[in-house]
């Protein structure tokens, strides 16, 4: 993790939960948000904005789901799989589970556990 000199942390979300990003942009003293709607879009902006801090995504995204384009992140991206990767999904089946631990995707959230966490970082003021 960063220091409090060193710069922000540069975070990417890929999905189009209005509350997430609402709750993240929250975040702006700790970090710096790119959005992006769907994976083709961040993989256009990742060919030239190669470091980031980490990257959450929803678990269903057009065209592909967050634990498929975990893959192809990682095979074009991030090739020595430093980057942490996080999933946001509504239900945490023991199928989504077993391929997330397979993928080696770092954290599978479920999405109200997401506002749970989100609400214990902002009643402690991490970011104030």
């Amino acid at each position: 993790m960063k220091t409090e000199k060193e710069e922000k942390l540069n975070l990417v979300y890929i999905g189009s939960d209005i509350k997430i990003i609402e709750n993240l942009s929250e975040l702006s003293k700790l970090i710096n948000l790119y959005n992006f709607t769907n994976p083709l879009q961040a993989s256009k902006w990742f060919e030239n904005n190669k470091l980031i801090d980490g990257l959450i995504c929803e678990m269903e995204l057009p065209g592909i789901n967050g634990l498929d384009f975990r893959q192809s992140f990682v095979d074009k991206f991030d090739i020595k799989n430093e980057i942490p990767y996080i999933v946001i999904t509504d239900i945490k089946t023991n199928e989504v589970f077993q391929k997330s631990l397979a993928l080696k995707i770092d954290d599978i959230l479920c999405l109200t556990r997401y506002f749970l966490y989100f609400q214990k970082i902002k009643a402690f003021r991490w970011f104030e």
